[in-house]
């Protein structure tokens, strides 16, 4: 069982690809493939500008729980961590791990990510 994320390209779009959780199985089938929901725009005025919806597309759906030898996973992308909603979803659905890969900006990182990960259902 392999998880990754990567850039999963749409045909229509291929300039602004999806930021995608993919998780294979020992066979090479892909399990679940997961698009990033929730895309980071931030804009503090003279001081840091971070638009990830200029370059990425937007997920529109959930991804039921992938049952893995390891347990039942829920696949989320980074900003996701930011939204319950997602967490408490994946909790109603049997999930039994949450995988978030995640690559933070420095100062977002630093200010949100120990208090986003330490308050999830």
């Amino acid at each position: 069982m392999t998880t990754m994320y990567l850039a999963n390209e749409d045909p229509s779009q291929p300039e602004r690809p999806w930021n995608s959780h993919i998780i294979i199985d020992d066979e090479g089938s892909t399990r679940a493939l997961y698009n990033k929901l929730h895309l980071f725009d931030v804009e503090i005025p003279g001081k840091f500008r971070f638009m990830e919806s200029e370059f990425s597309k937007k997920g529109v759906k959930m991804v039921p729980p992938v049952d893995t030898p390891i347990g039942r996973i829920g696949l989320a992308i980074c900003n996701d961590l930011r939204f319950p909603e997602l967490s408490l979803w994946y909790r109603n659905k049997g999930a039994e791990i949450l995988a978030y890969g995640a690559a933070f900006t420095l100062h977002t990182g630093l200010a949100h990510f120990e208090v986003s990960t330490s308050i999830q259902v």
